[in-house]
């Protein structure tokens, strides 16, 4: 994995403000900031761009109702551990575990 030190710490910048969000718009926001410094981390500019198309879309007025259920209380807990289980496999530096997290989390 090519995280470097600053990357890792926003990741867990990002885990901490996201489990302890108190409302969908700031779960949604730390859950965006998780991804995006994945994608960035990477420094595969490709990816970086399908992210940036995927929140594209995620911004459009459609989303609102796609996102309630997402970050429906029961899913967050779920979300919190995978992102956890994501951040450690990329700080142990474990890129085929943290790709199937990933894909796990993704298509899960």
């Amino acid at each position: 994995m090519k995280a470097n030190a600053d990357e890792i710490k926003k990741l867990n910048q990002c885990l901490k403000k996201g489990e302890n969000a108190t409302n969908e718009e700031a779960h949604e926001l730390w859950d965006r900031e998780f991804h995006n410094t994945i994608a960035q981390a990477t420094k595969n500019q490709i990816l970086v761009s399908v992210y940036e198309s995927l929140n594209a879309i995620r911004d459009q007025v459609g989303w609102g109702a796609i996102g309630q259920a997402v970050f429906a209380p029961e899913n967050l807990a779920v979300y919190h551990k995978q992102h956890k289980a994501i951040k450690e496999a990329i700080e142990s530096r474990t890129p085929d575990l943290s790709e199937a997290l990933m894909q796990n989390h993704l298509l899960g």
